[in-house]
């Protein structure tokens, strides 16, 4: 089975043609390959960047909100209990 893929197509200068088509050859895949090796890392990073500004956002809130880490299961605690309370 093959997983399912779109087709984009990109415009590059011409002296990074062939350097692309060196680099291919140097390593043995096609372009397209190495375009989706870049493209996954890229996007890799980008996640990776996401995250790090969420965690970086939640570690601000808990210390403005006196928040310490020994605090969080207790306080995820009491949340569930007053949702299910709320729902009733």
């Amino acid at each position: 089975m093959t997983d399912a893929s779109d087709t984009i197509t990109i415009s590059i200068p011409e002296g990074m043609c062939a350097d692309l088509d060196r680099a291919c050859r140097d390593r043995g895949i096609a372009p397209d390959e190495l375009a989706l090796d870049v493209l996954c890392e890229f996007l890799h990073a980008q996640r990776q960047e996401r995250w790090s500004k969420i965690f970086a956002y939640g570690e601000r809130r808990a210390r403005d909100l006196g928040i310490k880490r020994e605090d969080v299961e207790r306080l995820i605690e009491e949340y569930r209990e007053e949702a299910k309370t709320a729902q009733k």
